[in-house]
């Protein structure tokens, strides 16, 4: 482990070369396209519960179309990672985005079905099918990302997870936007129709990446690299650093006595900084190659973020909000550590003599996808 580490220190950090006008009308569509895919989880969220509470769906049923959208996910990215090379990027970029566009549309007429049950079995199944068109769609565009930005890549890849931030931050206020104008059909035809835009403007723009040029690998042998186990741990760990927050903030946000759309704003805070400060980890992670020791450093900031929140006992403070703000702005810079994972990985899987091709870049991705699901 202290070895793979010394060769990626060693690992040349020179300074790359500037973006070409190529490079960044490639980078526009993928980050557009990645956004809209990322909203397709987070836009039902102000006003499908409500919606499902009329067709006489519990909040727990509701609970597990959410989660169903994050299981598929898990469950597909690795095996759009085995057959990408095969399939080629773009195809499987482009047919996820339109999957999960047309996904998008019919989840804005299912308001039409009456029955309950019905109603629920639909949620489901369009809810899982979106999902493995967005987990495509995701997958592969970081594997075109990878291609076009050698000399870039987990410093373009901080900034679509800057987009991916926006996306979760701008998904719910939009959904309640367009809920309130047009009631529940349109934010989906909404999302749907912006969503078929971006594909055809990315038919005409992307690079078709891989088609002849690498064939399916092993995910077996990727599993055997034990270089890649304390880096998804901390990828797992960081991941799940996210969850903890969904169910516990917010009650604690109240016992202060603000308002809801200043709990929302609360909310906002630690993915406006994530989203702010993601390009400067894939930047750094670019330039000094030192991967480990600025997730170390993350983990130590997420650390003190987590006893600041409370404020832990330990610490004797009292228990103030702007406290909590300040911690949540740390918890929110130290998620962006995570940036230099996927490099780490990839620097890794050559050092254990995986080529430098499509094959180990969706391997790699799908991988660290799986771990941050």
């Amino acid at each position: 482990m202290a070895e793979d580490q010394q060769n990626v220190n060693e690992v040349d950090v020179s300074a790359s070369p500037p973006l070409t006008k190529r490079q960044k009308i490639i980078f526009c569509g993928i980050a557009a396209s990645y956004v809209f895919n990322l909203m397709s989880f987070s836009i039902i969220a102000p006003f499908f519960p409500a919606e499902a509470a009329k067709k006489g769906l519990s909040p727990t049923q509701v609970g597990f179309i959410f989660a169903l959208f994050n299981l598929v996910n898990f469950l597909a990215s690795p095996l759009f990672g085995k057959f990408l090379p095969v399939l080629g990027a773009k195809f499987v970029f482009l047919s996820g985005a339109w999957v999960a566009a047309g996904c998008n549309v019919l989840f804005g007429v299912l308001d039409e079905i009456e029955d309950t049950q019905t109603f629920m079995i639909f949620c489901f199944v369009v809810r899982a099918i979106e999902a493995c068109g967005s987990a495509a769609s995701i997958t592969a565009s970081m594997t075109i990302t990878a291609n076009a930005f050698p000399d870039n890549m987990a410093q373009m890849m901080g900034i679509l997870e800057s987009f991916s931030g926006i996306a979760f931050m701008v998904g719910p206020p939009l959904g309640g936007l367009f809920y309130s104008i047009g009631g529940y059909k349109l934010p989906f035809f909404a999302l749907g129709g912006i969503s078929v835009a971006t594909i055809i403007f990315n038919i005409i723009l992307l690079p078709s990446v891989g088609v002849g040029r690498a064939e399916s690998g092993s995910l077996k042998n990727m599993f055997l690299i034990p270089a890649f186990y304390p880096t998804a741990l901390a990828v797992i760990i960081g991941s799940a650093s996210l969850g903890f927050l969904d169910p516990t903030l917010s009650p604690h946000l109240l016992s202060f006595d603000l308002s809801a759309p200043l709990v929302a704003v609360s909310f906002l805070l630690m993915g406006g900084v994530y989203a702010l400060t993601s390009p400067l980890w894939g930047y750094l992670a670019d330039k000094k190659k030192n991967t480990r020791f600025m997730m170390v450093i993350g983990f130590y900031l997420s650390a003190i973020s987590y006893l600041l929140l409370g404020p832990s006992p330990l610490l004797n403070l009292p228990k103030q909000l702007w406290i909590v703000l300040f911690a949540l702005s740390l918890a929110g810079l130290s998620i962006g550590s995570l940036m230099p994972a996927f490099l780490d990985m990839f620097i890794s899987a050559g050092w254990y003599g995986f080529r430098d091709d499509l094959s180990t870049q969706e391997f790699v991705w799908s991988l660290q996808t799986v771990s941050f699901l």
